[in-house]
């Protein structure tokens, strides 16, 4: 739920050091729990999808391969 984020502002809250701009939002945290996340999903050959609708809050979806015994099958390995 909430508000929603611009999308203007979807790639820019993956930097290091950037908040919200609502005035009324909580100014805790340092800003780098976003930009950790795609860092680690994203070396580990994933990915991170923000949908944001306005007036319907944010979803973020994180994807991350897996190898096992279920993707070895898959591939034939």
């Amino acid at each position: 739920t909430g508000i929603g984020i611009p999308q203007a502002d979807r790639e820019r809250m993956f930097r290091p050091f950037e908040r919200g701009r609502r005035p009324d939002a909580d100014k805790g945290g340092a800003g780098l729990g976003l930009t950790l996340v795609k860092s680690f999903i994203g070396l580990h050959g994933g990915s991170v999808d923000v949908k944001s609708p306005p007036g319907r809050g944010t979803t973020i979806t994180c994807r991350v391969p897996v190898a096992g015994p279920a993707a070895e099958a898959a591939s034939g390995a």
